[in-house]
């Protein structure tokens, strides 16, 4: 099943980084926890729908 984003809340939610960010899926994702520092990461692999593009 493909879901979409309603227009409303994209709209609510432009990033200004990434402002098409719509045209992306979340193709990996990725946590990583140092729990001795007590410091973590989020790492996302987004691609492209129409072109590709992998960022």
């Amino acid at each position: 099943m493909r879901r979409h984003t309603p227009v409303a809340e994209v709209d609510a939610n432009r990033h200004s980084v990434m402002p098409d960010s719509e045209r992306y899926t979340i193709d990996r994702y990725v946590y990583d926890a140092d729990y001795a520092k007590g410091e973590s990461t989020v790492t996302l692999t987004m691609v492209h729908r129409e072109s590709d593009e992998r960022r």
